[in-house]
């Protein structure tokens, strides 16, 4: 069985085993409209198969360790029209968020290949606190009610909605080494207990 890291260096070059990041992204597919959607210089940063979006200096408000992630599912269709919807509700409210590179890279993550954890996830948003969390859950809804994607396994479904999905998780990387040395990734429990950050299906 191929992993995750074998498949993407597989992914970026057709001959060779090549990172993730000398993947050639074809920007016209999404980076182009979000970034038309967007008022002023978000500050961007691309990462693995992501591009991430964080608002202008002085708009940002700080994302916690943990908390509250809302995922929104999509299918090759539907997914530019998404974004459209999307992005300037994030805009106006300037909350931080990711979307897949392009639509060759959406297409393996909503394949069979791509782990169950993280199929259908094709764009991430970290709310600053949980009554953000909440009102913008709910006016997403309300905007992506017509709309239908993926089922994302290791979340729960918002209402009725076939796109919005919520899971609490850590927001910026906190990792042990485990007994093997390989960093695993924490939450902060309220008493204080570091336990796994687990992300099955």
């Amino acid at each position: 069985e191929m992993s995750r890291a074998t498949l993407l260096e597989a992914f970026a070059d057709p001959f060779f085993f090549e990172s993730i990041e000398r993947y050639q992204v074809e920007e016209s597919d999404f980076l182009a409209e979000v970034k038309g959607l967007l008022r002023g210089e978000w500050i961007w940063n691309r990462r693995a198969v992501w591009f991430g979006c964080t608002p202008p200096e002085g708009r940002a408000h700080p994302t916690p360790l943990q908390g509250w992630k809302i995922h929104v599912s999509c299918t090759l269709e539907n997914a530019l029209q998404i974004l459209k919807t999307v992005v300037p509700i994030l805009d106006a409210r300037d909350v931080s968020f990711k979307f897949a590179l392009d639509r060759r890279v959406l297409a393996m993550m909503n394949s069979k290949n791509w782990a169950r954890q993280g199929a259908g996830k094709f764009i991430t948003i970290y709310p600053a606190d949980e009554d953000e969390f909440r009102s913008l859950l709910e006016k997403l809804h309300e905007a992506t009610r017509h709309f239908e994607g993926l089922y994302i396994l290791s979340d729960r479904r918002y209402k009725d909605s076939k796109v919005l999905y919520y899971r609490y998780g850590g927001i910026h990387l906190f990792a042990v080494p485990n007994e093997r040395g390989e960093d695993v990734a924490m939450l902060v429990a309220p008493n204080g207990e570091r336990v796994p950050d687990e992300r099955k299906p």
